[in-house]
This record gives structure tokens, C-alpha cells and sequence, in this order.
């Protein structure tokens, strides 16, 4: 009977994205918050106090929360089980990419932006504005300016990441070496195979990973102070400390030990 290659492919391939589980979640994960980043980018407070610094530049409540929202809605089923520190660590750096592409002069067209929407919103190929007013209505809970000008930062964040992320290609050799020390036990014939779908599925694998170093970069250099974050363990730190300082929690934890205890109080009665 005939070797069935295409099951040796289709465990080649599960063998990638299983060891890259990790990096491909985070950056869909990215990827899926990307989609709405930017409300015009940030430059100072407006809109109530200090959410915190990305770049040195102090954001504010109204402009952090936006974007709260936008990884709540677009982050995937996966979002259900993130805690809200990990929402905000979301948010915080969808905003260090939204102001890092505006800091590299990308810009974006009236045109792009409506292109973009009309891919988005499109119900059975064509584009229906009634349906695209009532989702931003309610499910953003914005006004279309304000959603549009959302999207031509997230065009621009995605310019940013195509210019500076390149395709990567791998050699013959390597591509055959990577196969080998995965696949100790294969021949050149299980190579030659599967070849073509493992080039795919590694220079795909390295290409999330450029992404991801760049991405890595961005933050680092942005420097994200939350002070929010900050608030919040002050704020735990303090009831840790309210706790021990409570009458009930003295007399719990307090055991007086026998020899501190008078004569008269260890006598027996007579």
C-alpha cells in the first residue's frame, strides 16, 4: 500500500504551529486589536485626567478607554478569558504602535480609509450603509468620524508593520536542515514531498517573528507608564494593609503565650 504523504504534511504542519502555539496567539491577538487602533494620536490629556505615558506623552482616561474598547471587540473568542491587567497591557500597546506609526510620517487617504470600511462592511458584496451606522452606533458606540478616523490609524499601523517587517525567504540547505533536526527519523523522500507546504509554513513562522522583534522594539522604546496600574497596587496594597490593621485580625493572629500570662490568671480556681 502506497505511503499516504498528505498525512505526514498535515502532522508536519501541526508540528510548527504547535511549537509556535505562543507567538502565533500573541500576534493574532495583536493583529485582531490592530484592526481599530487610533483615534487621531495622542498629544496630551484632553478629555479627563492621565491614563498614563506612552513615548512620554501623557494619555488620557477618555483616549485610553477607547482604546480598552476597541481590544474588547476585536480581540477574538480568546479575549473572554483575559483579566482586565491583561486588557489594559493590550490596549496600552496598541497605542505605542498607533503613535509610533504617526512619529514615522504615515499617512492615509480619505480613500484608503473608505476602501477599508467598505471591505469590512460589506453584507453580501456590496456595501450597506444603514447596517454600517447601526454597528458603529451599537456595537462601537461612536460616531462614524470618530470610527473612520480609528480605522486611517490602524491603515497607518499596518503601513508601518509592512514597511518595516520584510518577507522572509529561506535557502534549500537551511529549509533541509530545519526539516532534519525536526524529523530525525525521515528520508529524502518524506522531504521532497512535503517541501513545498514546509517552506510555507516555516517562512510564515519567521515572518511572525520579525513581526513580533519589531514589535517588541516599539514598546521598548515607548517606555508605557500606566498610572492606572499603578493605582491599582496602591490601592491593594493598602487593604493588604487594613487587613492586618484591624481589631479582628490583632486578636486572630495574636496568641499570648502561657508564660506571659499572670499567676493568678494560670492558678486553678480553689
Amino acid at each position: 500500500m502506497a505511503f499516504d504523504y498528505s498525512i505526514l504534511y498535515n502532522n508536519i504542519m501541526l508540528d510548527i504551529f504547535r511549537n509556535n502555539t505562543k507567538l502565533i496567539i500573541w500576534l493574532i491577538v495583536g493583529s485582531f486589536c490592530l484592526w481599530g487602533v487610533g483615534s487621531g494620536v495622542m498629544s496630551g490629556t484632553s478629555g479627563g485626567n492621565a491614563a498614563g505615558k506612552v513615548f512620554n506623552k501623557k494619555v488620557s482616561n477618555q483616549e485610553f478607554n477607547r482604546y480598552l474598547k476597541i481590544v474588547q471587540i476585536f480581540g477574538g473568542s480568546d479575549i473572554e478569558e483575559f483579566t482586565q491587567t491583561q486588557l489594559e497591557s493590550q490596549a496600552w500597546k496598541q497605542i505605542a504602535l498607533a503613535m509610533k506609526a504617526d512619529q514615522l510620517g504615515f499617512k492615509v487617504s480619505n480613500e484608503e480609509v473608505g476602501t477599508q470600511i467598505m471591505s469590512k462592511m460589506s453584507e453580501q458584496g456590496a456595501f450597506d450603509q444603514n447596517f454600517y451606522e447601526r454597528w458603529v452606533k451599537n456595537v462601537f458606540k461612536e460616531n462614524p468620524r470618530s470610527f473612520e478616523e480609528m480605522m486611517r490609524q490602524m491603515i497607518a499601523t499596518e503601513k508601518m508593520m509592512a514597511a518595516n517587517v520584510s518577507t522572509t525567504t529561506i535557502s534549500d540547505l537551511e529549509l533541509q536542515e530545519r526539516y532534519k533536526k525536526a524529523y530525525p527519523n525521515s528520508n529524502d523522500e518524506d522531504y521532497d514531498k512535503v517541501k513545498s507546504g514546509y517552506r510555507m509554513a516555516t517562512e510564515e513562522i519567521l515572518q511572525l517573528e520579525s513581526r513580533g522583534n519589531f514589535i517588541n522594539e516599539i514598546l521598548e522604546e515607548a517606555q508605557i507608564e500606566s498610572f492606572i496600574e499603578k493605582e491599582r497596587i496602591a490601592e491593594e496594597e493598602m487593604e493588604s494593609k487594613m487587613k492586618l490593621q484591624t481589631p479582628g485580625s490583632r486578636l486572630s493572629t495574636y496568641v499570648p503565650k502561657p508564660d506571659t500570662l499572670s499567676k493568678e490568671e494560670t492558678s486553678e480556681p480553689k
